[in-house]
């Protein structure tokens, strides 16, 4: 696994501790990104605030990927909303606005079993990169 983050050198294998650590300290301002990359290409990201977070999550299978926006099963809010991060606005549904418990329990989860955990909705945004032609968030 590799962890990275806004404006940092990566960090190798690193510690559910340490990135829990680092993760706490996401602001709008800055380190305001983290990414953990399995050696498969897959990742978890994330942007924003403490309170107001987007987690994202790529999924490779060899030469094409399936890109997801984490969100939860118990707010039902279709409405779309904006979240401001150290990268610019982000535009996402008001119920895939998480907070730091949830990116510290994905990134957790992800550095351990190398994917996401199940009480989380999954909604498909593979197209925007396939609209785009580039693979890159």
């Amino acid at each position: 696994m590799n962890f990275s983050e806004h404006n940092q050198a990566d960090i190798g294998n690193p510690t559910r501790d340490y990135v829990g650590d680092r993760l706490s300290r996401i602001t709008p301002s800055g380190p305001g990104y983290f990414s953990l990359t399995s050696d498969d290409g897959s990742y978890v990201q994330t942007a924003g605030a403490r309170m107001k977070l987007v987690i994202e999550y790529r999924k490779s299978n060899g030469d094409s990927f399936r890109h997801y926006v984490l969100g939860r099963d118990d707010i039902s809010n279709p409405s779309a909303t904006q979240i401001n991060s150290a990268v610019g606005q982000i535009n996402l549904m008001a119920d895939e606005i998480l907070d730091i418990d949830d990116v510290i329990d994905v990134f957790g989860h992800f550095l351990e079993c190398g994917a996401v955990p199940r009480q989380y909705k999954l909604r498909d945004d593979t197209k925007r990169f396939q609209d785009s032609g580039s693979d890159e968030p």
